[in-house]
């Protein structure tokens, strides 16, 4: 459990240890946000939260703040809402110091000089406008104005553009000076350290620091609805989108306890913290669910509810098929509300939702970061200890707590009724052209202070501390136990993703998602009972080498569980109105990505660099959409989903030797093995740019990409050190100084490697204006031309190095997290020794090594371009 205590200057220190992982996490929670921001000033906060990862007095230059978190592995991000602007950084433990000393900074020393404004002011609407390009942003965005005519909650976090345009430097100045003060924040820390030390190193960092005035709480009380409210909406798109929202109590509420339970009924028992109620979480036995996605009105539905310091909103999105199903939707909307407060929920379905509480709850502890995340937001909008009261009370909660939340405030007087009325646009065919000649080098950049990096001898050692099984139906098992954990994260694995499904485009991904109807001893009702009452999540996709059927859920649970996920392998019921109605809703979610500039991006790059190849396929399926064979369906399942050559990756709550009795049975008669012929070598062509003209879309994403070797190549480890410096450590690399920090061209511009078992590619993103995507393609290629030419320093390798190290660390810390990392090495084909020894190679790679990577794979005259968005 946490600590608590208050220095003299008001700051107060918020911590939990967690022995075990080499990690700490340091957070700086101030009390502000765009709830507290008045017309003119809005997004202050926001804006002086990316202010604040810029320039300080012991920090004076651009990325210097990164870069002494990155010398420790670290990496650090921030978040503004309605009542908070938060900091954090997580880093290997022996960077706590400089962690403290960062957020020190960042409560008295920070420097706001006009020339870092007007950079980071192009940055931030630069992100305001990736944001209109998402039409559910654009119509929350309306449906909140309309909710609210007086409080400051009605305003987007971000701020309006036309304030975000004209907000002085004296203004931003005078706001940060007066409410980014020690009284008004929190510091909380959690993760490897001993309080003693811990509270030593805090009075020397914090103590002297002046507190500042308390800021002024200057708040216009909401008067209440007088009836109903309605907005439309009407732009560019393909999916038109429903969204009502319901005035919900603040956190002082006696019956919080209640709309939080009343929103795990709705769509789903899930933690409650800031930030969640995502489409992914919604649970298929949810009345939204039942209401809107069965009968086929919409695709996908979430309800979104987090507790707030005042009264917020309660808001349910749907994304609807059609658009002449607005009033069908409203009306069952209506129907599923009204009957709640009528009856309220079943006494066995509450029981349900909080065991999908209970679950949800038990999996957040696990991270470092959730934990200060939850406990630095309750005590910004009233004390630390709410988040697990709270917590307690939605466990406590009963049928007529739920009846009369849904009672009060869901009514139709209150409801605040958005639509997204898309519109149409043509699409126009991209076309292929040349690549124009490679741009003139850039100007010098200003060096930088020379910051101590980590030395890679001093990086802590790393395993997945995985043992392998082998069942005797040919499948492998491979199991992590983590003795702290309480939850169970499975994987199981199948060679049946997008590259081996013969040309029949989307048939991998229907096929994984059609598992989850049922099968043959658990029908679909019976299967979701079971789900609910242990409070296990499941969900089922392909990616490009494997298919996965993804499940969590408490570690007592699991021989109740593994049972039902080998039926849905071995014997899915795949009923032929279910299947249908998953091939709509692919068919909507390519039409949502297909409006998405960076999506789009994506897509094309992988068109552009597979051409040919089974790589090039999509799991979503064509642009044009794939006609449904029940027939080539059945058939690819009955031919990829074999055990032999399959792997059941677990990890968390779960011993081995009980595991494997416990699949033996469940696996017993199940027989076959997948056809796992090698794949085709890809075919290297000379690169070109495409452009993919998405019309009235503000943002558009450049993307390049090229082809590299597979992942047990000698090379990889000194690729993956290059391709960190190019686009990964302190703040996005040499991308993000040169086209963010230096040029404010884009809002992100970043690299990954695409995780596959043969040819991968390396992918850089840039979110630019229109107007300027020309001007990142040069920087970009320029970024490129340097790296190659000049390789990368020994600080910058260091930082490399620690990054991978401790990025690992930190992914392995939760059961899912070292299940994802174990399913990803079993869907490549790599022995689960590889992480360990991948890390060895990278801390032991030579300066030189990297430089001939880089030399070698990141020369921008092999890369493909894409440019998508509106056109300029």
């Amino acid at each position: 459990m946490y600590r608590e205590c208050t220095l003299a200057n008001g700051l107060r220190v918020i911590a939990e240890e967690r022995r075990g992982v080499p990690l700490v996490t340091v957070w700086s929670v101030f009390g502000t946000g765009s709830g507290d921001e008045v017309q003119g000033l809005t997004g202050a906060s926001h804006f002086c939260e990316h202010m604040n990862f810029k320039k300080s007095r012991a920090f004076p230059g651009e990325g210097d703040i990164d870069a002494v978190l990155a010398a420790w592995g670290g990496h650090t991000n921030g978040y503004t809402w309605l009542d908070t602007t938060a900091h954090y950084s997580i880093v290997l433990s022996a960077g706590l110091d400089d962690a403290l000393r960062v957020e020190a900074e960042r409560m008295h020393a920070m420097r706001y000089d006009a020339g870092g404004i007007e950079a980071e002011r192009g940055v931030i609407i630069a992100e305001h406008e990736g944001g209109r390009n998402d039409p559910e942003t654009l119509l929350c965005d309306e449906v909140q104005l309309a909710a609210f005519t007086a409080h400051g909650y009605r305003w987007p976090t971000i701020g309006m553009a036309g304030d975000l345009r004209t907000m002085t430097a004296e203004a931003l100045r005078e706001f940060h000076a007066r409410r980014f003060v020690p009284r008004n924040a929190v510091l909380v820390v959690a993760g490897d350290f001993e309080w003693p030390d811990l509270i030593a190193r805090i009075r020397r960092r914090f103590g002297r620091l002046p507190g500042g005035a308390p800021p002024p709480r200057r708040r216009t009380a909401e008067e209440p609805p007088r009836g109903q409210r309605r907005v439309t909406v009407r732009d560019v798109g393909e999916v038109p989108y429903l969204a009502a929202a319901y005035h919900a109590p603040g956190a002082g509420a006696r019956d919080l306890a209640g709309v939080l339970a009343l929103r795990g009924v709705l769509a789903g028992g899930d933690v409650i913290g800031f930030g969640h109620g995502s489409y992914g979480s919604t649970r298929r036995s949810s009345r939204l669910y039942r209401a809107l996605v069965e009968p086929g009105i919409a695709a996908r539905v979430k309800c979104v509810f987090s507790p707030a310091r005042d009264p917020y909103l309660l808001t349910i999105v749907a994304a609807l098929h059609r658009a002449k199903d607005f009033d069908r939707a409203e009306r069952a909307l209506a129907r599923t509300l009204r009957t709640l407060a009528r009856r309220g929920p079943g006494a066995g379905e509450l029981a349900c939702v909080k065991a999908e509480f209970a679950a949800a709850f038990a999996e957040e502890e696990e991270s470092i970061e959730q934990v200060a995340d939850n406990l630095g937001y309750f005590a910004s909008i009233g004390r630390a200890g709410m988040w697990r009261g709270l917590r307690r009370a939605v466990l406590c909660a009963g049928v007529e707590d739920v009846r009369a939340a849904a009672a009060r405030y869901c009514t139709e007087d209150d409801a605040v009724i958005g639509r997204f009325v898309p519109q149409p646009a043509p699409r126009p065919v991209p076309a292929w052209v040349r690549m124009p000649p490679a741009p003139a080098p850039p100007p010098p950049v200003r060096s930088r202070p020379r910051l101590p990096a980590v030395r890679a001898a001093r990086l802590p050692d790393f395993d997945l501390n995985a043992e392998t099984i082998e069942a005797s139906c040919g499948l492998r098992i491979v199991v992590a136990a983590m003795p702290r954990a309480r939850t169970a994260s499975l994987r199981l694995l199948m060679p049946a993703g997008c590259a081996h499904q013969g040309g029949g485009e989307g048939l991998a991904e229907l096929a994984a998602r059609s598992v989850l109807a049922g099968s043959a001893r658990y029908g679909k009702r019976r299967l979701w009972n079971t789900l609910d009452r242990t409070g296990a999540w499941i969900a089922a996709g392909a990616g490009k080498d494997a298919a996965c059927i993804v499940l969590s859920a408490p570690g007592d649970a699991l021989p109740i569980l593994v049972p039902v996920l080998f039926s849905l392998a071995r014997e899915p019921l795949m009923p032929a109105g279910e299947v249908a109605e998953e091939h709509r809703r692919m068919a909507h979610e390519r039409a949502s990505a297909l409006e998405d500039p960076a999506a789009v991006a994506g897509r094309r790059l992988v068109e552009a660099l597979y051409r040919g190849h089974p790589y090039a396929a999509h799991a979503l399926g064509p642009d044009a959409g794939f006609a449904l064979d029940r027939a080539a369906l059945r058939a690819f399942r009955e031919r990829t989903w074999r055990p032999e050559g399959s792997t059941l990756v677990a990890c968390g709550a779960c011993e081995a030797s009980a595991l494997a009795r416990m699949v033996e049975r469940a696996a017993r008669g199940w027989r076959g093995a997948a056809p796992q012929g090698p794949l085709p070598a890809v075919r290297a062509r000379a690169p070109r740019v495409r452009r993919a003209v998405l019309p009235g879309k503000p943002q558009a994403d450049v993307a390049f990409g090229r082809l590299l070797p597979p992942g047990d190549d000698p090379a990889v480890p000194a690729i993956h050190i290059a391709e960190h410096v190019l686009g990964r450590i302190v703040l996005m690399g040499r991308l993000g100084a040169r086209l963010r920090t230096e040029r404010g061209l884009a809002y992100y511009a970043t690299s990954h490697v695409e995780s596959l078992a043969g040819a991968r590619h390396v992918a850089i993103h840039a979110g630019v204006d229109p107007r300027r995507a020309a001007a990142a393609r040069r920087e970009i290629a320029a970024v490129l031309r340097r790296l190659c030419a000049g390789g990368a320093s020994a600080r910058e390798i260091d930082l490399a190095k620690a990054a991978i190290v401790a990025g690992l660390i930190e992914h392995a810390e939760t059961a899912a997290g070292r299940a994802d990392l174990l399913a990803d090495l079993a869907a490549r084909g790599l022995p689960v020794t590889h992480a360990g020894a991948c890390i060895r190679a990278v801390k032991a790679a030579p300066r030189a090594a990297v430089n001939a990577a880089a030399a070698r794979f990141f020369d921008p005259r092999d890369f493909e371009a894409v440019i998508a968005g509106a056109e300029a």
